[in-house]
């Protein structure tokens, strides 16, 4: 029941997307990095993965961080976002929903993030009902469906079996 230090990432990350795949590595997506060359934060789009194994080893002396290369399956993928969250589909696939981008915009889109290729694919058939983040990152699954508040404290609904969005509750004011 302690805090201990693990190795550092390779790039220094904030408001990244946190997942622990397999009991076996925890990966790093997304967030975003302070360049001091450049004076400013830019969006980091490399993944990287620590090896964390299947047992109670002590973590501390995991291998380091490594980045994992990646491919696109189509141009249009944008993963240089901050503040997205995951919803794990498949064992070997999760989806990385909404995001801010570097212009301080939300995003609607849903990228498919497979494991085993290493790939990320934009879902264009599927999309949030508005662009949004979702700051505490991780839904709460329920049966067949999954949810999670925005940072305007709407609740979105995904539902597994359709693989789609909707609101199902939107703020009104102060709580």
């Amino acid at each position: 029941n302690q805090w201990k230090e693990i190795s550092k990432l390779n790039y220094h990350r904030q408001n990244c997307t946190l997942f622990y795949h397999n009991e076996q590595y925890l990966y790093a997506f997304g967030g975003l990095c302070f360049d001091e060359s450049l004076g400013e934060f830019i969006f980091v789009e490399t993944v990287e993965r620590i090896d964390v194994g299947f047992s109670d080893a002590d973590i501390t002396k995991s291998n380091k961080w490594e980045i994992v290369p990646t491919v696109k399956s189509k141009g249009s993928v944008n993963i240089s976002k901050s503040i997205m969250t995951v919803l794990p589909i498949h064992p070997n696939k999760i989806l990385l929903v909404g995001g801010l981008y570097k212009d301080q915009t939300y995003s609607d889109e849903v990228i498919l993030f497979d494991f085993e290729k290493s790939e990320f694919s934009l879902c264009e058939d599927v999309k949030l009902e508005k662009p949004t983040c979702f700051p505490s990152k991780f839904f709460l699954f329920q049966g067949e469906f999954a949810y999670q508040f925005d940072n305007d404290g709407d609740i979105h609904e995904f539902n597994i079996k359709e693989c789609s969005f909707k609101i199902v509750s939107q703020h009104r004011g102060d709580y």
